[in-house]
């Protein structure tokens, strides 16, 4: 399938973004965490996209298939909980770096006060360089990921091995 890709602005009094939201094979999932069905900011996303709308709260999707996630949050924990996981967060609610995971809320994974008229399809020649940007990042980030763990599987290993000497 050829999905396109699209470009969310910040609505007004919003924060954030703007964002890129290109949907690939595997990664299609537009979820919807609105308590109200799937809101039409979602479902304007998958329409332009060719991703698939999902109602968040009636059924859970994998976050390894989740392109976007489209929330309406004033400030609590579920701004900060996709952005924390690096999912794309759409927020509804006008609000920026807010609640217990602010740090976590940063303008390259996060936009607020969104409308359906804040989103704009993007040329086919941009949509494919932004699709080729958005892999080799995730790629650098996997593997960012990796090292960081190993690393921190050595420092444990070592740790274990002095407190097993007495050394701890």
């Amino acid at each position: 399938m050829a999905y396109r890709a699209v470009k969310v602005q910040k609505g007004p009094s919003g924060w954030g973004g703007p964002l890129v939201i290109k949907p690939e094979e595997g990664r299609d999932k537009i979820v919807s965490i609105t308590g109200g069905g799937i809101d039409p900011v979602a479902k304007r996303i998958a329409e332009l996209t060719g991703g698939t709308a999902f109602d968040g709260f009636k059924s859970s999707v994998p976050d390894d298939e989740i392109c976007c996630v489209v929330i309406d949050c004033g400030g609590t924990a579920r701004c900060g909980v996709y952005p924390k996981k690096r999912i794309p967060t759409i927020n509804l609610t006008p609000v920026g770096q807010v609640g217990p995971l602010a740090k976590y809320i940063t303008e390259d994974i996060y936009v607020s006060g969104v409308k359906p008229e804040n989103i704009t399809v993007l040329s086919e020649e941009d949509s494919e360089y932004i699709g080729a940007e958005a892999k080799a990042y995730r790629e650098i980030e996997t593997k960012e990921e990796k090292k960081v763990t190993a690393q921190s599987s050595e420092r444990k290993m070592g740790l274990i091995e002095r407190i097993g000497r007495g050394m701890g």
